[in-house]
């Protein structure tokens, strides 16, 4: 073989490793840095500490702003950590055994953001573990389907923000895949399905036909299951091709490219074209909603919960209301009656909660993890955004708890 035919071939070799390479360390740079709880639990920690003169500014700064018609909203509750937002900043808290405290603040203003009442909207969607969030303006005043505003993902640990889109909220249907690392919205109209990926930290931007879409569903690879004029099925391939879906009933869960479903109060499961009876539901009972595997009915004195992920099913002797919240394992259901708050349990019980720290524009409570609830309210029933404190209450024991108060 002659030599310069070899160098040629070698020439060629170490150019195409060298060009992976490089498209590997460009994904490296562009993705976003995945860590596990532990290592966030730390980044937390520190950024208590180092945030501290931010925060007391902040603080400052609010106690000279009037709450107006709208005071604190609740936007994550959960892993010991909680988001809450008002018309200028949105606020990320978290308690653990050693050290608790605001740990990040993002001006809301800065990126018109914080509408919270009126034709202009803003909507945070959090991820599921509470380390993400999508920040972006619903427009229902007039010409609002001429008017979108940036679409914002925010790295909340790490405080990173950056814009991957240009939406109007009102006009799409939204989700989140279980394991925090896509979220997936669906044009109303049926044109266009965009997925972020937020490892790679790209979005795709996939244009469809499917007529008017009801709801949009992610699992933790990527996929899309679309529910509008039919069902429809977008698999997380580098064509991202779509293909119709033949089911007949109320989608409930998608998971691991596993569809759930429901037709006449029965729960059916398909995997790999095959339908699988799951569970069938007392005609008795209607179905409410579902969320991350978890389907929730009621009738006239009781609730009823199915977990299509593991089986598991929960019972509670209380009607389901606008004010129900359920604790992560679900095993617990706070509802809210004529009487006050009640904690009723999947073993039949209820049992009326006492409340001995009030305040002024109070929030309703959130379960902190599965044995305290929090909610935030306004201490010595101050008008000022800055005079909040957060409580907590074990609702084993009854005590309850200022955890934080500027």
């Amino acid at each position: 073989m002659p030599e310069k035919t070899v160098l040629n071939r070698y020439t060629y070799i170490l150019m195409v490793k060298s060009a992976i390479l490089i498209i590997i360390l460009g994904i490296f740079l562009c993705s976003c840095d995945i860590k596990s709880e532990s290592e966030i639990a730390d980044t937390i920690k520190k950024n208590i500490q180092a945030n501290s003169i931010i925060t007391q500014q902040t603080i400052s700064e609010l106690k000279e702003k009037k709450i107006g018609a709208v005071s604190w909203r609740i936007d994550y509750c959960g892993q010991n950590k909680l988001l809450f937002h008002n018309d200028k900043y949105l606020i990320a808290f978290a308690k653990f055994q050693d050290v608790s405290g605001i740990y990040q603040v993002r001006n809301l203003e800065m990126i018109n953001s914080g509408y919270m009442q009126g034709d202009i909207y803003t909507h945070i969607d959090t991820s599921p573990n509470g380390n993400y969030a999508i920040i972006n303006n619903a427009n229902s005043g007039p010409d609002y389907l001429k008017k979108a505003s940036e679409m914002y993902f925010y790295d909340i640990v790490n405080d990173k923000l950056k814009v991957i889109s240009k939406e109007n909220h009102a006009l799409i249907k939204v989700n989140w895949s279980s394991n925090s690392l896509y979220f997936a919205f669906a044009y109303e109209d049926g044109s266009r399905i965009k997925l972020y990926d937020v490892v790679k930290g790209k979005i795709q931007d996939i244009p469809v036909d499917m007529g008017k879409t009801k709801s949009i569903y992610v699992d933790n690879t990527g996929n899309v299951l679309v529910d509008a004029d039919s069902k429809y099925l977008l698999e997380n391939r580098r064509d991202f091709s779509c293909r119709k879906i033949q089911i007949s009933g109320e989608i409930i869960d998608f998971e691991d490219n596993v569809i759930t479903y429901m037709r006449d109060n029965t729960v059916y499961t398909v995997r790999n074209g095959k339908e699988l009876e799951l569970k069938k539901i007392s005609k008795n009972y209607k179905y409410k909603s579902s969320k991350n595997g978890t389907a929730i009915f009621y009738d006239d004195v009781s609730t009823y919960v199915f977990k299509t992920r593991t089986n598991d099913e929960y019972k509670f002797s209380c009607h389901i209301n606008g004010s129900t919240v359920f604790s992560p394992d679900f095993k617990r259901l706070l509802f809210l009656d004529n009487e006050g708050y009640k904690i009723a349990s999947n073993d039949g019980s209820v049992k009326q909660m006492t409340e001995n720290i009030k305040g002024n524009f109070s929030t309703h409570y959130y379960w902190f993890d599965n044995a305290t609830l929090v909610k935030i309210t306004q201490k010595n029933n101050s008008y000022n955004y800055g005079d909040f404190e957060i409580i907590s209450i074990n609702v084993d024991t009854g005590k309850e708890d200022i955890i934080y108060s500027p």
